[in-house]
């Protein structure tokens, strides 16, 4: 019999905010489906991100997917500046 081997850590810098939410939807299952029990989820987002619609969808999804998330204050050393996200499930 096979084992399932789940993650502990998924990080992404897969740019969300620039995919349909059917496509946002479908990777943020994809993660979570292969996070272990108490796993985590860490992706950035860049602040042009949160002008746009589909970027805004992304942190509602993020609380819908996620009981547990966290944001860091804005990295300005980044260029572009941006936040990382922390997700546990």
């Amino acid at each position: 019999m096979h084992e399932e081997i789940k993650a502990d850590v998924i990080i992404s810098s897969i740019p969300l905010s620039l995919l349909n939410e059917t496509e946002q939807r479908e990777i943020l299952e994809c993660v979570v489906n292969n996070l272990s029990p108490k796993g985590e989820f860490v992706m950035f987002m860049y602040v042009t991100s949160k002008i746009i619609k589909s970027g805004q969808r992304v942190e509602d999804l993020l609380n819908e997917y996620f009981p547990t998330k966290s944001r860091t204050k804005l990295i300005w050393n980044n260029f572009s500046p941006a936040y990382i996200y922390h997700c546990k499930t």
